[in-house]
């Protein structure tokens, strides 16, 4: 197959018929139905096989019978019905084009148990596949061994495809004075427990650093949920990553003497140390795919 296309093999058992999307507009597909004619079965099964070939921008929506019978009722006597869902749907990702495979199912999700007045009469499940190119972020924090290669580090920055964050006061002085972009503090994004973020053109996210990473890895170790954090640079900084697929980090390894001041934390002046947290967090917790240099 073209690297813009995967092949997909489906088996439907026993539930709703499964949606497809190429953008906002809903597919047709041919189905083979097989008829198991098993011993003791209560009544007629039949599996759906299917053999899909889907584009990059395809969608995948697979639900519950409790989605679809949801609302059922005086003004929806047969419920939301497969032709409701997919009409919502439909809408949705017209509304956000790049809407995320959790977003979208959460949508559903949310939109059928209001059609139960929030009381599910079964259970409401939906899962969305969404065929699309990774979605890459660099992670930049500390300044390089040696100044002469503050350059080089930059270059790597400008050069990256995807989204940068530069977590530092001393990496995002040395960004923005090569860059020549003027750094710019955002107090909307401020907690008691860490700086606010800073604002740089061509910069996604900019943060202070061995603080702010180490509530980042405590957070992703802990699983602990985006909508609940207060809106600072940690919970920014999580969105980043939860929206990623593979992340890679540049790492400085010149000594910050700001951190030898025995009354901090030590984790938070091991600077690799707290690297390696966060992309095993990444990795096994949330299944991103993470790479690192040294500079």
């Amino acid at each position: 197959l073209p690297s813009d296309q995967v092949a997909m093999n489906l088996v439907e058992y026993d539930n709703p018929g499964a949606l497809v999307f190429q953008g906002s507009r809903s597919l047709q597909w041919d189905v083979e139905h097989i008829d198991l004619q098993r011993d003791g079965a209560f009544k007629k099964e039949v599996l759906g096989h299917s053999m899909l070939t889907l584009p990059i921008g395809s969608r995948l929506v697979i639900f519950s019978d409790g989605v679809t019978q949801a609302g059922m009722g005086k003004s929806l006597p047969l419920g939301w019905r497969l032709d409701g869902v997919r009409e919502f749907t439909r809408t949705q990702i017209e509304a956000n084009p790049d809407i995320s495979s959790h977003d979208l199912a959460q949508a559903i999700v949310c939109r059928a148990h209001s059609l139960d007045r929030l009381s599910a009469k079964d259970d409401i499940t939906c899962m969305v596949v969404y065929v699309r190119r990774p979605r890459r972020t660099l992670v930049v924090t500390g300044p390089p061994f040696i100044k002469e290669h503050d350059g080089q580090l930059v270059q790597k920055i400008k050069d990256f495809e995807g989204r940068k964050i530069v977590s530092g006061g001393t990496t995002a002085q040395i960004v923005s004075r090569l860059m020549q972009k003027p750094l710019k503090v955002d107090m909307s994004c401020w907690s008691a427990q860490v700086p606010p973020c800073s604002m740089m053109e061509g910069i996604d996210l900019v943060t202070e650093g061995m603080l702010t990473l180490s509530k980042v890895a405590t957070a992703l170790e802990q699983k602990k949920p985006v909508r609940s954090m207060t809106n600072d640079a940690v919970k920014k900084f999580i969105q980043v990553m939860q929206e990623s697929d593979q992340v890679h980090f540049i790492v400085g390894t010149k000594i910050n003497e700001a951190h030898q001041d025995p009354s901090i934390p030590v984790e938070i002046g091991i600077r690799r140390n707290l690297i390696g947290r966060l992309r095993r967090a990444l990795e096994d917790v949330y299944l991103k795919e993470t790479s690192q240099e040294y500079i």
